[in-house]
């Protein structure tokens, strides 16, 4: 995991040499989920919190995702003929729509075992305002990773953003939970996995829009 970070901080100093800061953005990401998959399978296996352990596997799948895209956007960037680089951008957007559903599954999966199951642990302490500054932090970034990109419309960009905002939309549920139990609050397994229910649907109707949508024939006769 430790080589794979270093390998990832590495390209984040190559993109920003180049000026990317597409990939550069993407790339401190997965950095970002790499450590957090670290953080919370440590306290998750420490503390005997299934819900820790489920979330940072999450986090796990949330970064190769990135990766995948991170790496089809730089191989299109090398692609000349125009025609054939909105084909491929259309196909990862299509797979990109395929894991975005998968992520919306797993994580709707997740919080009904939540709901059921519950959790033995209550989150106190340092580690609350670690979770809700990390979350507060993602949602920053997310933001900001739309403002830069706003006049870049490409389908391999357009990924970039949707799975930008779902990370941190779906990190909600996670900040709820930490909160209520802090605060004592006995129903706060129940209710946080609630809200990440109702997330879950978000992402995964976004999931199939970006399935369903066609290529721009328009755009295409352009080219």
């Amino acid at each position: 995991m430790m080589k794979v970070i270093r390998h990832l901080i590495k390209r984040i100093d190559r993109r920003l040499e180049d000026k990317d800061p597409n990939t550069a953005l993407i790339a401190m990401a997965i950095v970002a989920n790499a450590l957090m998959t670290v953080v919370k399978m440590i306290f998750g296996i420490y503390l005997s919190s299934g819900w820790l352990v489920i979330n940072a596997m999450y986090f796990l799948v949330i970064g190769v995702v990135r990766y995948y895209v991170m790496k089809r956007y730089i191989f299109s960037k090398s692609v000349v003929d125009r025609k054939e680089k909105y084909h491929f951008d259309f196909n990862v957007h299509k797979i990109g729509g395929a894991l975005v559903f998968f992520i919306g599954s797993t994580y709707s999966l997740t919080c009904v075992r939540m709901y059921i199951v519950g959790d033995a642990i209550t989150i106190n302490g340092m580690l609350v305002y670690f979770f809700v500054l990390f979350n507060v932090i993602k949602l920053a970034f997310a933001i900001y990773g739309m403002i830069i990109t706003r006049n870049k419309e490409n389908y391999i960009i357009r990924t970039m953003k949707v799975i930008g905002i779902i990370d941190a939309f779906l990190s909600i549920a996670e900040t709820a939970y930490a909160v209520m139990s802090n605060l004592g609050y006995e129903y706060a397994a129940q209710a946080s996995s609630i809200i990440g229910m109702v997330a879950s649907v978000g992402v995964l109707v976004s999931g199939l829009v970006m399935l369903n949508r066609q290529k721009n024939l328009r755009v295409l006769e352009r080219l």
